[in-house]
């Protein structure tokens, strides 16, 4: 005769467990649509991840998360789309998101369909917060492009003063609560709170140490040149997520103005994105010494349409148009060659590399000054493909789209 199970009887259990609190409990982060398109559960992981309350979401139609989509990021939720238009599971997909708060997160996760029977339900969602991972991978490829060049004397010294710099965050977060740690008054939920800190931080600089000494051995094999499908969008919002932080430290507005639709090339999206950084980082070094109401950078995307029906080139122009003080007139005719910096601790190889980069993917890269103030950064670069029937905009579609992110609004 078997033993009967302790914790179970026939069709039901014993002590059954809330399903909210069992789902509250993961890691993951856990989303439930209904078939209509509404959102009808989200976990605690997701009220975390957005800083959100669950009544923000709940009740909703699914595309109420396109508010928290990243800047060009129209296909972030297509996920969801593919899920209940074709009822099948999508797995490993990036989401790129902004929280209530302005600051940008990764989680990537998969979605399944939810039957009872033959009826469809809906679809659930499952997602794991990666941010701090894709931190840590954007900033080892962005020292192994420097490391690529020429100068690497000068790169080398740049980067010891960038990880000096990123060190030098997490121990004043370590210094400021290891004050907080003397008081005897102290709770002790909040000593364990401030302890949990210090040690990420603690791992925080460990990482950033070990990647440095990976750095500095570089590989000697050449790096094999294929071009790939580019999302230009993709490859604007990771450079954005970079520069965020400087963005709102510096008082920088952003102003950004592009066609509603997914745009592609053909080439490598980390070389563009190498191009992308040396231009935007430019033109927030040239506004540091003006006012900072006056601090603005507006990137400009467009696709042109040549009149001539024999011409079939149709091209991509990205201009990027800051109002610092403009580009001198005795840097202008050798703006692109080795070493022609007005920066006292430049090393005159950042435009260098991105014309060369641009020129490589078929394109150009010029430089003049705008007529009413500031220098302004043009690119031209063949057009692979425009995505107007796929976006997930479609519903609300419009040809054009001018967004703008105010970093100069008080936290």
């Amino acid at each position: 005769m078997k033993s009967q199970r302790p914790y179970f009887q026939k069709g039901k259990y014993i002590n059954q467990i809330d399903t909210n609190r069992i789902l509250d409990s993961l890691f993951d982060a856990v989303l439930v649509i209904n078939h209509s398109g509404v959102i009808t559960y989200i976990n605690k992981v997701v009220e975390q991840v957005l800083k959100i309350e669950g009544e923000t979401l709940v009740g909703y139609d699914y595309r109420e998360l396109l508010k928290y989509s990243y800047t060009y990021e129209f296909e972030n939720f297509s996920i969801f789309e593919t899920a209940l238009s074709e009822r099948k599971a999508v797995h490993d997909k990036e989401l790129h998101l902004i929280d209530s708060e302005n600051n940008e997160v990764i989680i990537k996760g998969n979605t399944y369909p939810i039957y009872e029977g033959e009826n469809f339900l809906g679809v659930i969602g499952v997602f794991r917060d990666i941010t701090r991972e894709k931190e840590y991978q954007e900033q080892t490829k962005r020292w192994e492009e420097k490391f690529t060049q020429a100068e690497k004397l000068a790169i080398v010294g740049e980067m010891a003063a960038g990880t000096a710099h990123e060190i030098k965050n997490p121990l004043a977060t370590i210094k400021g609560f290891l004050q907080l740690l003397e008081s005897n008054e102290l709770p002790e939920s909040k000593r364990k709170e401030y302890l949990a800190t210090i040690t990420d931080e603690v791992n925080r600089m460990e990482q950033l140490v070990k990647e440095f000494l990976h750095l500095s051995k570089p590989s000697n094999q050449e790096e094999h040149e294929t071009n790939e499908t580019v999302s230009l969008c993709k490859v604007f919002q990771k450079t954005l997520i970079f520069f965020s932080p400087q963005f709102k430290n510096k008082k920088v507005m952003l102003n950004i103005k592009c066609p509603g639709h997914p745009i592609y090339l053909r080439g490598k999206s980390d070389k563009l994105q190498q191009v992308f950084i040396n231009l935007i980082k430019n033109s927030l070094e040239a506004m540091e010494k003006i006012p900072q109401d006056c601090r603005k950078l507006t990137i400009k995307v467009d696709i042109y349409k040549s009149n001539n029906k024999d011409d079939k080139n149709e091209k991509v122009i990205l201009e990027f148009i800051d109002t610092g003080p403009g580009i001198p007139k005795n840097i202008m005719n050798k703006l692109f060659s080795p070493f022609a910096t007005t920066k006292v601790r430049g090393t005159g190889l950042g435009l260098p590399v991105s014309i060369q980069i641009i020129q490589n993917l078929g394109g150009y890269l010029v430089a003049e000054n705008s007529p009413l103030r500031g220098a302004c950064f043009r690119i031209e670069l063949p057009l692979y493909d425009v995505d107007g029937v796929n976006s997930i905009c479609r519903n609300v579609y419009i040809p054009y789209c001018e967004r703008v992110a105010d970093y100069d609004k008080p936290d």
